[in-house]
Formats: structure tokens, sequence, C-alpha cells
């Protein structure tokens, strides 16, 4: 009698790599000063967010598992197409590194808003059935909240538009 191993989803596969991911950095950041909530140390974060990582992969993979015969399961029929013959498209794996470099290079020069509006508008060329108006509210409201956490709240010392 011959057993067949069932095919991973590719959101089995994401959850695995959360978790993984996320408890790699929670391990790694054991060893240093924690503090408390009022009184972080270096480890605070990186421990906490790590957890919190791991925790999103077990979500994820439960809801994988929970989803047979849903119609969201279902994939497109370009994104069916592309899975057959084994093709993802070269933007969608190039975007986001692009996206984090150009980030990188512009904050500084241009500011946080518009480093922020040219990275999301980055990511949002690896979709094509992307809309163009949810990119660009996605940006607005990523570039708005960014805005407000780091510079106004935390006080991290970035430029928020571009400086002459």
């Amino acid at each position: 009698m011959r057993t067949t191993i069932p095919r991973l989803s590719r959101e089995f596969v994401l959850a695995g790599l959360l978790v993984s991911f996320g408890l790699a950095a929670a391990w790694f950041a054991k060893d240093y000063p924690m503090g408390n909530l009022r009184d972080m140390g270096p480890g605070y974060l990186p421990f906490h967010l790590g957890l919190l990582i791991a925790a999103m992969g077990v979500l994820v993979a439960a809801m994988s598992l929970n989803r047979t015969g849903d119609a969201r399961a279902q994939p497109r029929a370009e994104e069916s197409a592309a899975q057959e013959n084994g093709d993802t498209p070269l933007r969608a794996v190039l975007a986001a590194p692009v996206a984090v470099l150009l980030f990188g290079f512009a904050v500084e020069r241009l500011g946080l808003v518009v480093a922020i509006l040219l990275a999301t508008g980055t990511m949002g060329l690896a979709w094509p059935q992307a809309r163009r108006r949810e990119a660009v509210t996605v940006a607005v409201v990523l570039a708005v909240a960014i805005t407000l956490l780091f510079p106004v709240l935390l006080r991290v010392p970035l430029p928020i538009w571009p400086s002459p």
C-alpha cells in the first residue's frame, strides 16, 4: 500500500518560517538585559517581537490547515498558471529588496514621508492585480502612522520632509 504525503500550502510554509524566525529572534535576544515595560533593556523589544512573530506564525498555520474547501484558498487564474509552470514573477522577487534599499537611500535625502511613499509604491508593483486606489491608501496610511510613531511620539531624529 502506497501512502502519499500531502503537499504543503504556501501559507503553511510561510507559517513555519514565521515561527522559526520568531523563535530564533527570541532565542538570540534572551541573553541581553530585558528590563521591564517602563525601562526597556536592549533585549526587551527583540525578545517580545520574536515571540509575537512566532505566535502569528502559529495562527497562520492554524488558518492554513482550516481552509480546506474555502473559496479564498483557491488561487487566481494567473497565480495558478504561474504555479503550474513553477514560475514566480521576477518583479515579485525583486520588489521587497528594492523597496528596502530605496527606503534606506531615500530616508535621509528625501525625508521619511517621501521614502515611505516610494517604498510602498515599489512594493505595489509586485502585484499585477493591485488596485491603485488601495495602494495609494496603504501608502498614505503607512506614511502618516510611521511619521506619528517615530519622529513625533518616539522622538526619533528622522527628517520628515526633504531638506533643502
